[in-house]
């Protein structure tokens, strides 16, 4: 049952949160830039039009940074062996404070089920960091697994992030009743480089004035 006045953030719950919204920020930050870059054909023809090779490569490391942050931030609580367990700093670590020290279970069990929303994103999203990104899985690299390495559409990942962004958004309201903005600041806009080089390709094909 949620309470009035906001009942503010457990300093256990506060520190973990903070870590996780600035891992966010971050992603998400990245993501508005990736959309604003290649996010239509006409800029993605931009970008080509000046320089194909760097700009593929480019996008090529946006995807692999997506895949590696989103499973970062969707990594189980803790990792390793049963005698030497790591603690990760996951959403499944937040939630798993929130259980331990918020007596609302019914915000709890809001949040798990939200988890089970972004959880059902991320089977193509985890096998991909797993073989070809975290790690080199042999069979995988040869041409020798037996299932191929899944593609993940830009439209899951952005899903994926959204989704994250949502139920970090709520813990915040829930303990503060502030709704947070996570709009990226302007300065990761894409748009002024995609207008420069507009602007520098019409003036190299502008003939010359005698």
């Amino acid at each position: 049952m949620r309470s009035f006045p906001p009942p503010g953030f457990p300093p256990e719950i506060r520190k973990v949160w903070d870590e996780l919204i600035q891992e966010f920020f971050f992603l998400n930050s990245n993501w508005y830039l990736f959309k604003e870059l290649y996010g239509t054909e006409e800029s993605v023809k931009t970008l080509n039009g000046v320089a194909p090779g760097p700009f593929c490569l480019i996008g090529f490391m946006f995807r692999r940074e997506f895949t590696m942050g989103i499973c970062r931030i969707t990594d189980p609580k803790s990792t390793g062996p049963k005698d030497n367990l790591k603690e990760n700093l996951t959403i499944d670590q937040l939630l798993h404070l929130v259980r331990e020290h918020c007596a609302d279970t019914e915000f709890a069990d809001e949040l798990a089920a939200r988890k089970a929303k972004i959880d059902a994103l991320l089977p193509p999203i985890r096998d991909r960091r797993n073989r070809a990104f975290g790690h080199l899985d042999l069979p995988t690299a040869v041409g020798e697994h037996p299932s191929p390495l899944p593609s993940v559409k830009s439209d899951v990942m952005g899903e994926a992030i959204q989704l994250i962004g949502k139920l970090l958004v709520e813990v915040n309201h829930y303990f503060t009743g502030a709704w947070l903005d996570t709009t990226p600041n302007p300065q990761w806009s894409g748009e002024s480089l995609l207008r420069a080089l507009n602007e520098w390709q019409s003036s190299a094909v502008r003939p010359h004035q005698s």
